[in-house]
């Protein structure tokens, strides 16, 4: 899988699967030593349920700015075409 920095707090991964639907795995660190402390997953069908799942945690919303938001919306979209072309995805 692979993972994009968002902050230095956050990272996140984004991945898709036929089987799964599309995946959205945040590593959060709430310590200035950055050790990770917890995993937030979010599963869905469509890029737009996932965005408003993502948006509706309060932790990760308050954490990621607009344009590190629209980049994940971008990824997000990638992931449900995959679905839709049968195909797997893996963020990059």
């Amino acid at each position: 899988m692979a993972s994009i920095k968002l902050d230095s707090l956050l990272y996140c991964n984004v991945q898709s699967s036929k089987s799964a639907g599309i995946t959205a795995c945040f590593v959060c660190a709430d310590n200035d030593r950055g050790e990770k402390d917890k995993n937030i997953v979010f599963k869905a069908r469509t890029a737009k349920k996932l965005s408003y799942l993502v948006t509706s945690h309060r932790y990760i919303s308050s954490a990621l700015s607009i344009p590190h938001s629209m980049y994940l919306a971008t990824e997000f979209m990638k992931a449900e075409i995959s679905l839709i072309m049968k195909q797997n995805y893996v963020q990059m």
